[in-house]
């Protein structure tokens, strides 16, 4: 996958008047454009903002969609389904060395890919890891950010990159399933255990190598009123480490 500066460099040459191959072209033959497979899902709602906005000042010709020689559209795809339902031309940019993956790294230029946007278009790329770890969050209705805390027992940015450039590894799943089972069952005392923070603190609490999680839910059972909602990680880490020792002799230190 190119790297952001590359794709930049790329942009301004599409951009540019004296590169004849990658001028800017106008059309209002709609049907020679398709939407490309792995794309972000189209919202409705951004079409209907951007139809109003253009009806106020047309500035597409200033914001070109950009498209693969195939005319699949890679970025714009909300301007597009705009002028399109305006009526009105398609400006668009060729870039014949455009690839699905620079999907993400062209888009975050304007609007961020988030994770579950990752997540959909390497499902629809038919990698399996992916479709595994969806099935996983599906199970266990965790977010893709706490999911991928949850699957490896970690947080790391390293984990959120490999995982943006197509390296997830779903060979752990057995011991992410067991993880995941650990923390939910504390959903019967405690509501939010699947929020970020929350899960944060149970996977540092839980790699103690003195912790039981019998006992944990023991405690639970007998001090479900000590529970409440913290604001960080660490104030949750307190919370059931006093939940953990309450009427405890030997008490443990989390």
């Amino acid at each position: 996958m190119k790297n952001t500066q590359s794709l930049i460099e790329s942009a301004v040459k599409s951009f540019s008047a004296v590169d004849d191959r990658r001028k800017i072209d106008t059309t209002t033959e709609y049907g020679r454009f398709h939407l490309v497979t792995g794309n972000r899902t189209i919202h409705r709602r951004k079409v209907d903002r951007l139809r109003e906005a253009i009806k106020k000042n047309n500035l597409c010709e200033l914001y070109p969609i950009i498209c693969r020689a195939d005319f699949g559209i890679v970025d714009g795809q909300h301007r597009f389904l705009a002028c399109v339902a305006e009526k009105l031309p398609v400006y668009y940019v060729v870039s014949s060395d455009m690839e699905l993956k620079d999907v993400p790294s062209v888009n975050s230029l304007q609007t961020p890919w988030i994770p579950k946007d990752y997540l959909r278009m390497y499902q629809e790329l038919e990698i399996h890891s992916y479709k595994v770890f969806a099935g996983y969050l599906s199970r266990w209705s965790f977010t893709v950010t706490t999911g991928l805390m949850m699957f490896y027992g970690i947080r790391s940015n390293k984990i959120h990159e490999d995982f943006k450039a197509g390296k997830f590894d779903h060979t752990q799943i057995g011991i992410a399933e067991s993880r995941a089972k650990s923390l939910c069952e504390l959903g019967r005392y405690v509501p939010f255990c699947r929020e970020y923070s929350f899960a944060l603190a149970f996977i540092r609490v839980q790699n103690h190598p003195d912790y039981s999680h019998k006992r944990m839910l023991r405690k639970l059972q007998i001090a479900t009123n000590m529970v409440h909602k913290c604001t960080n990680y660490r104030d949750y880490m307190r919370m059931l480490e006093d939940i953990y020792n309450y009427r405890a002799g030997d008490k443990v230190r989390f």
